[in-house]
């Protein structure tokens, strides 16, 4: 397989990799963490997304999402398509560029081979943070009270302010579930 460097790094995640050995594509593609939801296969593949800690770093917890043959069809690409967190990648710097509250990329890179297309995004964690899907989940005994259901409106409200903006950008999220919007109460 060609392995080339990476095409984005951040100057922190380069710190924090070659201190943890994982500053190879290799070493990140092996790498072991939390596990975020089940392996995808679909599309002629498969992707998977884990949480990774990195001792001794400024970077408290990633998201490392692995990808090989994934591809979604576009306009553009009819055919052969696209690595899914090609494009995920240009949108997170495209929506981060418009101004919108996004995750930061910290690596991406890919490498291919003659019948192998795989790809590595690393994403800062969100600390705090929890899918909408969580706090919209079942309500428990505790989260009965007036004050939790506020939240939840405040933050249905958020989400469709957040929505509305990305659309006024121009941009679409095409995988717009609970889960892929994250939030974080603060205060009161």
């Amino acid at each position: 397989m060609k392995e080339k460097g990476p095409s984005f790094m951040t100057d922190e995640w380069r710190q924090a990799a070659v201190a943890a050995g994982l500053d190879e594509f290799s070493a990140l593609w092996e790498a072991r963490g939390e596990p975020l939801g089940d392996l995808n296969r679909a599309r002629g593949g498969w992707s998977s997304a884990v949480r990774l800690s990195l001792p001794d770093s400024h970077i408290d917890g990633c998201v490392v999402k692995r990808q090989e043959n994934f591809r979604a069809r576009t306009l553009r690409h009819p055919i052969s398509g696209v690595a899914t967190l090609a494009r995920e990648f240009l949108n997170l710097r495209r929506a981060a560029h418009r101004g919108l509250p996004v995750t930061e990329p910290l690596y991406f890179a890919r490498r291919r081979g003659d019948s192998t297309d795989q790809a590595i995004l690393v994403l800062r964690g969100l600390t705090g943070h929890r899918g909408l899907n969580e706090w919209f989940g079942p309500l428990r005994e505790e989260n009965r009270g007036a004050t939790c259901v506020l939240l939840r409106q405040r933050m249905a409200r958020a989400a469709g302010v957040l929505v509305r903006r990305c659309h006024d950008q121009g941009l679409l999220h095409n995988c717009l579930y609970p889960k892929h919007l994250m939030a974080r109460a603060e205060g009161d």
